[in-house]
C-alpha cells in the first residue's frame, strides 16, 4: 500500500515532464555534438541534396541516355538520339557532380560515399563521348569549366578494379 502511494505521488508530481524535456534535451545536443563532430550531419546533408538533383526525371534521362550512349547534346540531333540543349544538361547533371566534387574537396562528403553513391554514374556520364565533346566545346569560353567534375572522374576511375578501369577512358582529352 505505501509503494502504490508513493508511485502515485511521484506520478502526479508535474516536475517530470520538466526532468524528461531536460534529458531530452541534453540527449539531442550531445548526438548532434557527436555527430557533428564527425562531419556526418553535413555528408548526409550534402548526399542528400545531390542524390535528390541527380534523381529528377529529367537528370534520370540524362543519365540513361550516355549510359545507352545515346545522349546528343546541341548538335544534329539525329534520330534514336536523346537530344538535349547544353544548358539543360549541365543545369540537370554536370552541375550537380561538379557541386559533389566541390563538397568533396571541401571535405563535406567523403569520397567512400561519393564513390558508393554516385561512382558508377560518374564513370557512365564521363565515359560518353557526347559529354566531352561539349566539355570540350564549353571549355573553348571558359577553360576551367566543370574541371571538378573531371577530377572527380579520375579519382573514383582510380579506386576501379584494373579491369573494370578498361572500360572506361583514361581521361577527358
Amino acid at each position: 500500500m505505501l509503494c502504490i502511494d508513493l508511485l502515485d505521488a511521484i506520478s502526479k508530481w508535474q516536475g517530470w515532464t520538466a526532468v524528461a524535456a531536460l534529458v531530452a534535451a541534453i540527449y539531442t545536443a550531445l548526438t548532434y555534438r557527436l555527430l557533428r563532430k564527425n562531419n556526418k550531419i553535413a555528408e548526409f546533408q550534402t548526399y542528400m541534396k545531390i542524390a535528390e538533383a541527380l534523381n529528377s526525371d529529367a537528370a534520370r534521362d540524362i543519365i540513361d541516355a550516355c549510359i545507352d550512349n545515346k545522349l546528343n547534346v546541341d548538335s544534329n540531333f539525329p534520330s534514336g538520339t536523346y537530344c538535349i540543349t547544353g544548358g539543360h544538361f549541365r543545369r540537370n547533371v554536370l552541375d550537380p557532380l561538379e557541386d559533389l566534387s566541390k563538397f568533396c574537396e571541401d571535405g563535406l562528403i567523403s569520397i567512400n560515399s561519393v564513390d558508393s553513391g554516385f561512382g558508377y554514374l560518374i564513370l557512365e556520364v564521363g565515359n560518353c563521348e557526347s559529354v566531352i565533346s561539349h566539355l570540350k566545346q564549353v571549355r573553348k569560353k571558359s577553360p576551367d569549366a566543370y574541371r571538378g567534375f573531371e577530377n572527380l572522374y579520375q579519382k573514383i576511375i582510380k579506386r576501379c578494379t584494373p579491369s573494370l578501369r578498361r572500360n572506361y577512358r583514361k581521361d577527358f582529352k
